[in-house]
């Protein structure tokens, strides 16, 4: 059954969650969550939120601000830092995906249908950066802000995307946001350190579950490259997912090391490219079948782990420094994968033939655990939300 084809009557509740049509980790988490709900016969639609694509055109793409951008970062000698995006169409195939896989409706508070249960989450729907930045809509949407009527309200997975919140001035960490979580029924969160901070500055003691990706098994994402939205090319023995490179392209320069070093083949996709960007069945193929990948992200490390692909994750000097690797080194130090972790700063005395080979069945017996007890959670939260 396809989830996106569900009658409106027989919907169950609404899933509120960041929606970036240019990020695969967005995508198959948004699709993950929902997938996982119908297995367990539970119907929810997927909040779209509009805005995305016409702020991204506007500050990077158009004839005009590109430009200017460029001028700007130019004269304060910052030049390596202009990244001029990709156009609004090379993400075309993740949006087909979304449109052809994910129940999903617009998101306008006055027409949208009034839903007993909401679940929010997952990825960093408590990163106020990302919502501030990337959508025309108030941050407090992502905090049910909307929901004026009795329902049930569940957190599921998000992240705030960060160790600390530092700023005095965040307004997560402000009276609105204390107010909206407190009258959330559940609240769990991704990681450890997001445990710790809803404690500190909401008063709430969440539950720490793993990703929704998590929450399916390899098989389930499988039957998507077997039937993809789009023809799929075979994949090198070296796969390499890198979100966000260095001006310098540091990150690719290390993976086409790496395949030196052990004499293959390398190919892989560069998040935030000019380039029209394969399809999300493409991406699932390579951390399926390669022999090795290579990644930057969070998802990419995920994908890696439940496909049993070796892998190396790579820790950035800048999301060293900023706190978001903490969303894959808390997953790799639960599953004792913490080697697989490497540091930027260390590529050039890196040799990847020094590595450990993992032991899949120790690593899937830590796995089954965080899934199940996540699964139980959520599903006890949402006992009698289903329609009749």
């Amino acid at each position: 059954m396809n989830s996106a084809k569900t009658p409106s009557s027989q919907i169950d509740g609404a899933i509120v969650t960041t929606t970036t049509n240019n990020n695969y980790g967005n995508v198959i988490q948004r699709w993950a969550l929902q997938k996982f709900l119908q297995n367990n016969g539970y119907n929810f639609i997927s909040y779209y939120f509009y805005g995305y694509y016409p702020r991204q055109y506007m500050i990077r793409q158009s004839w005009i601000l590109a430009p200017l951008r460029f001028f700007i970062l130019t004269l304060k000698g910052k030049r390596k830092n202009y990244i001029k995006s990709s156009s609004l169409y090379n993400y075309s195939k993740m949006s087909k995906f979304c449109n052809k896989r994910i129940n999903q409706r617009l998101f306008l508070p006055p027409l949208n249908k009034k839903y007993q249960t909401y679940i929010v989450g997952s990825d960093q729907v408590f990163h106020y950066g990302v919502i501030r930045n990337e959508f025309f809509c108030s941050w407090t949407n992502f905090l049910l802000s909307f929901v004026k009527w009795p329902a049930k309200r569940i957190t599921y997975a998000p992240s705030f995307g960060k160790d600390v919140i530092l700023e005095p001035d965040n307004p997560l960490a402000q009276t609105t946001a204390k107010k909206l979580m407190q009258k959330f029924n559940s609240v769990s969160i991704r990681e450890q350190s997001g445990i710790t901070i809803a404690k500190k500055i909401w008063g709430i003691d969440a539950k720490e579950v793993v990703d929704p990706t998590i929450l399916l098994s390899a098989d389930s994402y499988r039957e998507l490259i077997d039937n993809p939205t789009f023809k799929l090319h075979e994949v090198k023995p070296v796969f390499f997912y890198i979100l966000r490179d260095t001006p310098d392209c540091a990150m690719q320069k290390f993976t086409q090391k790496i395949a030196k070093d052990l004499g293959k083949k390398s190919d892989g996709i560069a998040g935030y490219s000019s380039q029209d960007l394969p399809a999300v069945e493409q991406w699932l193929k390579g951390f399926a079948d390669a022999e090795l990948a290579v990644t930057d992200g969070f998802h990419g490390t995920v994908f890696s782990i439940l496909n049993h692909t070796d892998f190396i994750t790579i820790c950035s000097n800048g999301s060293k420094t900023s706190g978001s690797a903490t969303r894959y080194k808390n997953l790799l130090s639960k599953l004792g994968l913490s080697e697989r972790l490497v540091y930027e700063s260390s590529f050039k005395d890196f040799d990847v033939r020094g590595l450990p080979k993992i032991n899949w069945a120790i690593v899937d017996k830590k796995l089954d655990r965080l899934r199940k007890e996540s699964a139980n959670w959520l599903l006890s939260q949402l006992a009698n939300s289903k329609k009749p």
